[in-house]
């Protein structure tokens, strides 16, 4: 629920962001019934409304809720300064690693995931990026939370 020209979420206003939490509420539930050994969280081109991007935090106090977000605007918005108001434990940045606006050559964007990375640590926040493993499986690869002495 992105504003693609700013990068931030739709205001909280927006009555898709309370369907967002009830649809999430309802599946917690359905988790806890069949006793899955998993958990939820969230993951998008925001990390919440952009006028209160922390918002999931209080809206689903569950610890174990994940709340994260691609950095916005394909990777060129650094992590949200929301972060720093979310417990690290429950939340991680995900950048954007390459650009390929044009869609015709993905080019990897070293120096930016380094200086988000920096960021996310100056939230003590983990930041994680995706790995391939052969051609099916992507798995989590954690970066650890960053130091800002990168």
């Amino acid at each position: 629920m992105e504003d693609h020209s700013s990068g931030k979420g739709y205001p909280q206003s927006n009555p898709l962001w309370q369907d967002l939490v009830e649809e999430i509420t309802t599946a917690q539930l359905a988790l806890a019934t069949v006793n899955a050994s998993f958990a939820l969280g969230t993951n998008g081109w925001c990390l919440g409304p952009g006028d209160n991007a922390s918002f999931f935090a209080d809206a689903i106090p569950d610890k174990t809720f994940k709340i994260s977000s691609i950095n916005g605007v394909l990777g060129w918005l650094p992590p949200d300064p929301a972060y720093a108001s979310i417990d690290g434990e429950r939340s991680w940045v995900i950048p954007w690693m390459e650009d390929d606006l044009a869609l015709a050559g993905a080019e990897l964007w070293v120096n930016r995931t380094i200086e988000h990375a920096r960021i996310a640590g100056l939230y003590a926040t983990p930041i994680y990026t995706y790995k391939a493993r052969g051609d099916r499986d992507l798995s989590l690869c954690g970066l650890g939370t960053a130091r800002a002495d990168f």
